[in-house]
């Protein structure tokens, strides 16, 4: 019994498909004739006052020829969707039981994106709008690769060319000339990495949603893409992927990791689709329904265009691995042909059309009133499962589709049309639309509470100079390497933030106490573009850094397990109103003018490296800043200078009561002057394995540290 379809439409899909063996296997799988069900009598689909018969063939051919597979779908796509506006048209006469035919009762059904897409562009150029319900992954849209790229520029602000590659993508909607004027307007350049800057610095603050929805603000994303064909399925792919990321980044911690999660799912979608991974509709407007025909199974819809029920591609070629399954005992065997074996291809080509055959049933049995076929003339039709239906043995490239069809079905129930000469009318709505309300009026919202960081609290204390990156701001703003004869030397090595961001890189990937880092450091010369020349330049310089006199002992002295590389520490926050005067009066503050900051929320950060030696816990944060031509530049004056103008006072007292709250909650009987060894700050370019320059090295006392972590909302201990 079918409880879905009408009882004409049950009798003409009964005749096509009551063949011995239609699915391959009479034994296991037979045809079963359905009845309709004696409620659904009175269904029918009328036009003009005249029933329909329930199924309309319409051949796509060209007499002569096999036509492309391309050019057949784009005409059958055209055909389908001329007859969908002529059934949902302000003046239409088409009903179904009495009533007129709506978009959202129309549903295409169809094998490939590339079929959806050619659908949703013939719709979409009579004025039809449409939605695409697939199982396909969100991570396998061209939104999701252009969103990684978008989301690794924000990463690394101070690199132009990942910035250039974030605007070229379709998401961001940024024309040539804008991105060609970066290359000349320093203005606008400089425009550009300040707005990357601060969605970083948002994405660290509030979290990767906040920051993804103002660069949609920002950059009027919605407003662009919504007066483009398609755009409500980019703008809808967006705020999936922006929600997944959110929902991800409570159990991934760090930016790079998140990253990293999110190029593993795009590697992962084309084999694993999680239900909440799956494409949504862009819409649950009354609008034509674009469904893939696995997608289907189990739906239903009123009226049913398979435009393109040719599923067969041809031949394979015989080096392609073929799927077949034989019998043994009882029991199928799976196995793959990877030679000649003409009986296994053969098998597996006959599974494959039986398989075809059974998903063109379902595509089929969705309709209720009436199933629109699409019978292109391709090579491929004299395999496919659509011939077998029709008795169809052999078509050769000259012999017409439209005659061999004719008279081979009841016309009571099979409607045949040729399409020449198909028309593009344009859709006209009936319906008025909803009137327009003005939205209510925006909450007050208290925005005390956020997440603050180092980068984020300088910069409202109104220092000396604007930090750019958090974790890399210190770097030198990008500029060329001042010429000391010709010399390739760590000095006349390339400055700037994106170098910064490498050599951090660089030192958080070494294994110090490794002799042989050449890999390492060719690695980084490639991702930086500079010549090998500069390699052995390299290899003495990270010598020099891993040797240098730390006090007792140097960086090569500490192991894997002893060190925590980009450590990310999160802490509540809420400050007095005495913090900003604290750090004055003690020295490590000057240049202010906000005499009352007030910080509620949560202080975040990450600490380039924090290492165990003899018990004591180590604060290490790399500097990159050139000082000058050379290591007599790097004294103790000109460090101390650094650490004062670029107030890194305050980032290291930050950083040293975050690992005073950890530690106090982690390490068993922690006390602060016995386990905290202190903060280095390791000015790279001046480090050399003779003495101490380059290096900065402070112990707050506990005084200092007890009462800022009181003033920072926190216990005293």
């Amino acid at each position: 019994m079918n409880w879905r379809s009408s009882p004409a439409l049950i009798e003409a899909t009964n005749f096509l498909f009551q063949k011995g063996n239609v699915f391959g296997n009479d034994a296991d799988m037979p045809f079963v004739p359905v009845r309709p069900a004696p409620t659904h009598a009175e269904m029918k689909m009328l036009v003009a006052g005249v029933e329909c018969p329930p199924y309309q063939l319409f051949v796509i051919e060209d007499p002569d020829r096999f036509a492309g597979v391309a050019e057949l779908t784009e005409r059958a796509m055209n055909y389908a969707a001329e007859q969908t506006v002529s059934l949902i048209n302000a003046d239409s006469q088409a009903s179904l039981d009495g009533k007129s035919v709506s978009a959202g009762q129309i549903a295409f059904l169809v094998r490939r994106r590339a079929d959806a897409v050619a659908a949703q562009r013939a719709l979409s150029s009579r004025g039809v709008q449409s939605v695409y319900l697939t199982l396909e992954s969100v991570f396998l849209q061209d939104t999701a690769a252009d969103l990684k790229l978008v989301l690794e520029a924000i990463l690394e602000p101070a690199n132009d060319q990942a910035i250039k590659a974030a605007l070229a993508t379709r998401l961001m909607q940024t024309t040539a000339a804008d991105i060609d004027r970066l290359n000349h307007d320093i203005q606008a350049q400089q425009a550009v990495l300040a707005e990357f800057r601060s969605y970083r610095e948002m994405w660290l603050e509030q979290n990767v949603a906040p920051m993804l929805n103002t660069l949609m603000e920002r950059r009027q994303l919605a407003q662009r893409w919504l007066q483009l064909p398609n755009g409500e399925r980019q703008i809808t792919n967006l705020r999936h992927l922006i929600e997944i990321l959110q929902k991800q980044s409570g159990s991934i911690k760090g930016m790079y990791q998140l990253i990293k999660w999110f190029s593993h799912e795009q590697g992962d979608a084309a084999t694993v689709s999680a239900e909440d991974r799956q494409l949504r509709l862009e819409s649950d407007e009354n609008l034509v329904k674009i469904v893939t025909m696995h997608a289907a199974k189990g739906l239903e819809y009123d009226i049913v265009m398979i435009p393109i029920p040719v599923f067969a591609t041809g031949s394979k070629n015989s080096a392609d691995p073929a799927l077949f399954h034989i019998e043994q005992e009882g029991r199928y065997i799976a196995g793959v042909e990877l030679g000649d074996d003409s009986h296994h291809r053969s098998l597996s080509a006959r599974e494959e059309q039986e398989e075809d055959m059974r998903l063109l049933y379902v595509a089929m049995t969705r309709a209720k009133y009436r199933c629109y076929l699409g019978l292109p003339k391709l090579n491929s039709f004299a395999g496919s499962a659509i011939r077998r239906l029709l008795d169809i043995e052999t078509l050769k490239k000259d012999e017409s589709l439209l005659h061999r069809v004719h008279g081979v079905l009841p016309q009571k129930l099979f409607e045949i049309v040729a399409t020449d000469n198909i028309a593009n009318t344009i859709f006209t709505d009936s319906t008025s639309p909803d009137p327009l309300t003005a939205p209510p009026a925006k909450p007050t919202v208290n925005d005390y509470w956020r997440v603050h960081s180092y980068t984020g609290v300088a910069a409202r204390l109104t220092v000396h100079e604007p930090v750019m990156v958090t974790g890399y701001a210190d770097d030198d703003r990008n500029e060329e390497s001042p010429n000391i004869q010709n010399l390739l030397s760590r000095h006349s090595f390339p400055r700037g933030a994106r170098v910064g961001v490498i050599l951090h890189s660089l030192m958080e990937d070494l294994d110090f106490q490794t002799d042989d880092c050449s890999s390492l450091c060719d690695r980084t010369l490639r991702r930086l573009g500079l010549e090998d020349e500069w390699l052995a330049v390299l290899e003495q310089w990270v010598q020099d850094i891993l040797k240098a006199p730390l006090g007792q002992f140097s960086l090569k002295d500490v192991g894997l397990t002893d060190r925590l590389d980009e450590m990310e520490f999160h802490f509540p926050l809420a400050t007095s109103t005495n913090l900003v005067q604290f750090l004055a009066e003690r020295g490590y503050l000057e240049g202010t003018s906000n005499k009352a900051l007030l910080l509620q929320g949560q202080m975040t950060g990450l600490i380039d490296l924090l290492f165990r030696r003899d018990g004591k816990y180590y604060i290490a944060d790399y500097k990159s800043n050139f000082l000058g031509n050379s290591l007599t530049d790097y004294n103790d004056e000109s460090i101390a200078h650094a650490m004062q103008s670029h107030q890194y006072h305050l980032q290291y007292l930050i950083y040293t009561v975050a690992v005073h709250r950890m530690l106090k909650q982690k390490l068993p009987g922690y006390q602060y002057e016995t386990h905290m060894g202190g903060a280095y700050y390791l000015f790279l370019r001046g480090m050399n394995q003779q003495d101490s320059r380059g290096i900065f090295f402070t112990k707050p006392d506990l005084d200092t540290v007890a009462r800022l972590d009181e003033l920072l909302g926190g216990i005293s201990g």
